[in-house]
C-alpha cells in the first residue's frame, strides 16, 4: 500500500510540473523564475521518491530472502502414534524414526458402502501391503464405473483442505486396528473411535471378494464385494 501511495504522489507531482511548464509560457520573467524554482524543487522531490521506492524494493527482497532462510531452518513437526496429523486425522503409523512421515486416518467413519466391481478383477500386484492403498484406490476408480463404492467414498473425502485421502490396503487397515483401534494398548485403545463392524480395505481377493477387517476382534475376513461395509479413509504424509 505504501508503494501505491508513493506512485500516486509521484504522478501528481509530475502533472504539477507539466502544468507549471505550460503556465510559465505566458508569465513575466520574475514569475517564470519562481515557477522554475518550484519545478526544480518538485523534480528533486520526484528523485527522492524514486530512490525511496528502490530502497523499499531492495528491503522487500531482503525480507523475502530472510523469510525463506527461516522457513528452511524452522523445525518440521514430529508426530507419534495417536497424535493429530497434518491434515487433522489420527496418526496410526510412522514410516521412519524421524516421526515426520507416516499415515493418518480420518477422525470418523465415512458412509457405509459396497466394495464394488463385482465379477471384475482389479489386478493390483501386491495390493495387500502397506502404502499400496492409494495405488489400489486409483486402480479401482480407473477400472470400475460404479457409483458410491468404498474406494469412491474414501477418495471423495476432504478434511482441513486436504483431498488426497484413499481406501487403506489390507495391511494399512490392520495397522489402524492395532495402533489406534481396539487392538491398541491403553491409552490409545480405540482412540480412533471405530465401530464394531467390518471395514473395507482396498485389497482385492478375487472376482467377487475383497479383504475386510472386523474392528471388534481384529479378524481379517474375505467378504463378497456386494456387501455394504464401513469405510475409513486414510492419507500419507
Amino acid at each position: 500500500m505504501a508503494f501505491s501511495m508513493e506512485l500516486q504522489f509521484c504522478k501528481i507531482i509530475k502533472v504539477l510540473i507539466l502544468i507549471i511548464g505550460l503556465f510559465s509560457l505566458s508569465l513575466t520573467a520574475q514569475a517564470r523564475d519562481s515557477l522554475e524554482s518550484l519545478r526544480n524543487d518538485l523534480n528533486t522531490a520526484v528523485t527522492k521518491i524514486n530512490v525511496l521506492q528502490s530502497q523499499n524494493a531492495a528491503q522487500q527482497i531482503q525480507l523475502n530472502s530472510l523469510q525463506a532462510q527461516f522457513d528452511e531452518l524452522a523445525p518440521l513437526p514430529v508426530y507419534k502414534i495417536g497424535d493429530i496429523g497434518p491434515a487433522g486425522g489420527f496418526v496410526f503409523y510412522l514410516s521412519d524414526v524421524s516421526g515426520m512421515h507416516g499415515l493418518e486416518a480420518a477422525l470418523s467413519d465415512q458412509i457405509d458402502a459396497p466394495w464394488g466391481c463385482n465379477g471384475q478383477i482389479i489386478n493390483f500386484g501386491n495390493s495387500a501391503i502397506y502404502y499400496t492403498g492409494k495405488e489400489n484406490t486409483v486402480a479401482i476408480l480407473g477400472r470400475c464405473n460404479e457409483l458410491g463404492i468404498a474406494a469412491q467414498v474414501a477418495d471423495a473425502y476432504s478434511q482441513n483442505g486436504f483431498d488426497d485421502w484413499y481406501l487403506p490396503s489390507k495391511t494399512e487397515l490392520d495397522f489402524m486396528f492395532n495402533n489406534i483401534g481396539r487392538g491398541a494398548a491403553a491409552p490409545l485403545t480405540n482412540v480412533g473411535g471405530f465401530a464394531l463392524g467390518y471395514y473395507w480395505s482396498s485389497s482385492e481377493f478375487d472376482f467377487t471378494n475383497a479383504w475386510s477387517q472386523g474392528f471388534s476382534t481384529g479378524n481379517e475376513s474375505i467378504r463378497p464385494k456386494l456387501e455394504v461395509r464401513k469405510v475409513r479413509a486414510i492419507r500419507s504424509f
